[in-house]
């Protein structure tokens, strides 16, 4: 997902409704992330706002852990 905006959005990542700023395993860098490593307590609704002063888009993705 390539995001692009002027002015640049400000990105952020929810799994499950919670921010992923909390989990150590999880490393969010503006449109992208990083799980190490994934483990189930992951599996969920993942998504991503990213909002500037023109507007908000939205996107998400359902992940399974097996």
């Amino acid at each position: 997902m390539t995001l692009l905006g002027t002015p640049e959005p400000q990105v952020s990542w929810f799994l499950n409704g919670f921010s992923v700023l909390n989990d150590t395993a999880i490393e969010a860098v503006r449109n992208k992330i990083y799980f190490r490593p994934i483990e189930k307590r992951h599996a969920g609704n993942l998504q991503i706002f990213a909002r500037n002063d023109v507007k908000t888009v939205y996107g998400s993705i359902i992940i399974r852990v097996i």
